[in-house]
């Protein structure tokens, strides 16, 4: 009777052994089958395709924004009014004008410049005013906080100066070096103040002279 009492409690022990790992194979079952519903056929992808879409704009966002912080693209496009006082032993004169910049920033701290600048004075002919164009460009350097960007550029080009006089040449090479400072005043917006040192070489000789000028700049 012993024994059999003993074979029948090895029985029990060994179907109940054989019933858990029927339940843990049913479970794992099932949890693989919802982990493939919620996931799909390739979990690892559906995860990265969403880190993915979520970083694109990021860092599309990263690329375009302006080296001061602000938010807004690597394009500038500026328009002012400036004044440049031009001295030589042949004309010297006070002038007031316009000018007119772009620049697209390529890094952090650098970037390319052109800037357009007019300027009108005194008559000192018979009916002839001084009237300057100075078209320049060169590399630019930004450093500054997010509220306020300062700069400064070196800038060489062309000049044209009117009126004509007997055995000179109306147009001259021309260096433009200064700097200035951009407040902003709204996304997208600042206000422009700068001074340029103004080299120009009419009548076969060197002109030193001063630009200084105020400003609105859009940033795109």
């Amino acid at each position: 009777m012993c024994q059999a009492f003993a074979g029948a409690v090895v029985f029990l022990v060994v179907a109940s052994a054989a019933c858990g790992q029927e339940a843990g194979i049913s479970i794992a079952g099932t949890e693989t089958t919802e982990t493939r519903q919620t996931f799909g056929a390739n979990p690892s992808s559906e995860i990265g395709g969403s880190m993915n879409s979520q970083s694109a704009p990021v860092m599309a966002a990263r690329k375009n924004a302006h080296p001061d912080g602000g938010g807004n693209g690597r394009w500038e496009l500026s328009f002012g009014a400036d004044y440049v006082k031009f001295q030589s032993p042949t004309v010297h004169a006070n002038t007031v004008g316009t000018n007119t910049s772009g620049s697209y920033a390529v890094s952090d701290q650098f970037g390319v410049e052109c800037a357009v600048a007019t300027a009108f004075g005194r008559e000192i002919y018979d009916r002839e005013h001084v009237k300057l164009l100075i078209v320049d460009c060169g590399p630019r350097i930004v450093w500054g906080a997010r509220k306020v960007a300062r700069w400064g550029h070196v800038l060489a080009g062309w000049s044209h100066l009117q009126p004509q006089t007997a055995g000179n040449s109306r147009s001259a090479f021309s260096i433009v070096a200064g700097g200035g400072a951009d407040y902003r005043v709204k996304e997208g917006f600042s206000l422009r103040v700068e001074a340029n040192y103004v080299r120009t070489t009419f009548f076969n000789s060197s002109q030193n002279n001063i630009q200084a000028g105020v400003g609105v700049v859009y940033h795109f």
